[in-house]
């Protein structure tokens, strides 16, 4: 949590609600989420119910009209019921266009909640979703994420951002803005998905293109580090040797002597 007790980021998930299936959702899914809220001690899941047409209002603040904007911004996250239709009236609404999708089985007791526990796993930690299990009595199985895409998808952007990036290189501070994590949010999910710090990881990308400009092109040493976002020669040069033990002209000279 950061200094001034605000969250990192939020997620803000869609929860579609039917008559037939509240009480296993508000059991297994709301109940679960608000946990994880409280034993941070601050907001990381940001709750917004979405009632399918003809549903009549409930006890919770339902329902979200399909359409419109959740108070604090779009929504990331779409439960997805897999038993019946319920998620079928939501898909076309512009609340949950393009939003991602997280499978929550209803039809085995308990697999809704292991689904809970995953995505409380997948945003935050392992320790976060063993602490939530434990305090409905149940127990959880780390690394038992659902399929889909090996990293957090505002690592992902953190990654394609770099990536775009290289020739001038963003802060990580820019990178966090743009991403809209905190700083130490972000090199948090850089050290628990890659084992490295941002400012590490770019440094890697940008010697990596060099290394195939080297080695593939005809370009001038100091036009390919100024192309890989170094601002002088000597710079370039001395980054390339503690990284890859040789010099960007030896790179070279050895590229051409493979050939």
């Amino acid at each position: 949590m950061s200094e001034n007790n605000e969250p990192d980021a939020i997620i803000r998930i869609g929860v579609p609600i039917q008559t037939q299936h509240l009480p296993l959702i508000l059991a297994q899914v709301i109940a679960p989420l608000l946990q994880a809220n409280n034993l941070l001690g601050q907001t990381l899941f940001s709750l917004h119910y979405l009632a399918t047409p003809g549903e009549s209002e409930f006890s919770l603040p339902l329902p979200l009209q399909l359409g419109t904007t959740p108070p604090d911004g779009p929504l990331d996250l779409l439960l997805c019921p897999v038993e019946g239709d319920l998620a079928d009236p939501l898909t076309g609404g512009a609340l949950t266009a393009g939003v991602r999708r997280w499978p929550l089985p209803l039809g085995t007791p308990g697999d809704a909640l292991q689904a809970t526990l995953q995505l409380i796993e997948y945003h935050e930690d392992d320790e976060l979703a063993h602490r939530v299990a434990q305090a409905f009595g149940q127990t959880y199985q780390a690394g038992a994420s659902q399929d889909g895409p090996v990293l957090p998808p505002r690592l992902q952007q953190a990654l394609t951002l770099m990536a775009a990036h290289l020739e001038e290189p963003l802060s990580t501070e820019q990178i966090a803005q743009l991403t809209h994590l905190s700083r130490r949010h972000l090199e948090r999910l850089f050290r628990r998905h890659l084992d490295t710090v941002p400012a590490r990881h770019y440094l890697q990308l940008r010697l990596q293109r060099a290394k195939e400009l080297l080695c593939n092109t005809q370009q001038s040493i100091i036009q390919i580090g100024l192309e890989c976002g170094f601002s002088s020669g000597p710079h370039f040069s001395s980054a390339y040797k503690n990284h890859f033990q040789l010099t960007p002209r030896d790179e070279r000279q050895n590229a051409l002597t493979k050939k």
